[in-house]
């Protein structure tokens, strides 16, 4: 988040959008015993919701992936219906 938030400001400076779209709030930054205020990007603190979590597949679910992307059918034989990757 911080990179395109990063690449908004760069094109707000020159003049290539008018605005970010992110949300932001004010925060006391502490460092080396001084502090200023500093803006916080409220995408990058917010917490996912559950179904956009990484979630891991299931192995048979793996295997029938891993054919499908060969040009295989669910059995292993050729698909017929394949007609590349590209």
């Amino acid at each position: 988040m911080s990179i395109l938030s990063l690449f908004y400001r760069w094109a707000i400076n020159e003049g290539y959008a008018t605005a970010e779209p992110f949300t932001y709030r004010s925060a006391r930054a502490l460092f080396a015993g001084t502090d200023r205020e500093v803006k916080v990007n409220l995408a990058v603190r917010r917490t996912p919701k559950p179904h956009v979590t990484i979630k891991y597949l299931e192995p048979d679910f793996t295997e029938l992936f891993r054919k499908g992307l060969r040009g295989l059918a669910p059995d292993g034989s050729q698909d017929t219906g394949f007609h590349g990757r590209r």
